[in-house]
């Protein structure tokens, strides 16, 4: 895997640890996408949670197709509640702000044999299509594109069939909202 030189700081008192890391410069490579940018990050971890802040600064994605998404700072802001051997994950905050994705999760997500259950989990992001399509390429099978700003809104509710991807929906209720952008497969 691709190697990142970091430095940081941990500290430990009874019941938190805290740590701070940063890197100057990493890069990222995946199939059909790579990553430049700089990292910095704070988190602090209780015996309740998890809170903290990441930023990539300068972020620069390039695709396969020589597609480039260059954003100034990309920022996760995040307010987790653990509980119960951390089988109960409360997102209170998980916040994302960059030029080409921002929005929040929410919700409650218990770990239950074999499946997840999910408690009112709310994702509200806007979007860049071709910006994201560009940096999530890795991960997508096809190609995302569009430069008008569009939206995703999707709620959980209920206890999923199994942790496979798509039996994560099976045995859910919810609701969604999605501003389609085009979205083409190759092959």
């Amino acid at each position: 895997g691709p190697k990142i030189k970091a430095t940081g700081t941990v500290s430990m008192k009874p019941g938190q640890i805290a740590a701070t890391v940063e890197a100057p410069a990493f890069e990222w490579v995946a199939k059909g996408v790579s990553l430049k940018g700089n990292l910095d990050s704070q988190v602090t971890k209780t015996d309740t949670g998890t809170t903290g802040t990441t930023k990539i600064s300068n972020l620069e994605v390039v695709d396969d197709k020589k597609n480039v998404v260059k954003d100034p700072g990309v920022t996760i802001v995040h307010d987790i509640g653990l509980a119960d051997q951390n089988k109960s994950i409360d997102l209170r905050k998980v916040d994302v702000a960059s030029s080409f994705l921002h929005g929040t999760v929410t919700g409650r997500i218990l770990r239950r044999d074999p499946a997840l259950e999910f408690q009112k989990v709310r994702l509200s992001f806007k979007y860049l299509p071709g910006k994201l399509g560009t940096f999530a390429r890795a991960w997508l099978p096809g190609k995302l594109e569009g430069a008008e700003e569009k939206s995703l809104d999707l709620v959980l509710d209920g206890k999923a069939t199994s942790a496979q991807a798509l039996a994560l929906l099976r045995g859910t209720t919810g609701t969604i909202e999605l501003d389609l952008a085009t979205f083409t497969m190759e092959g």
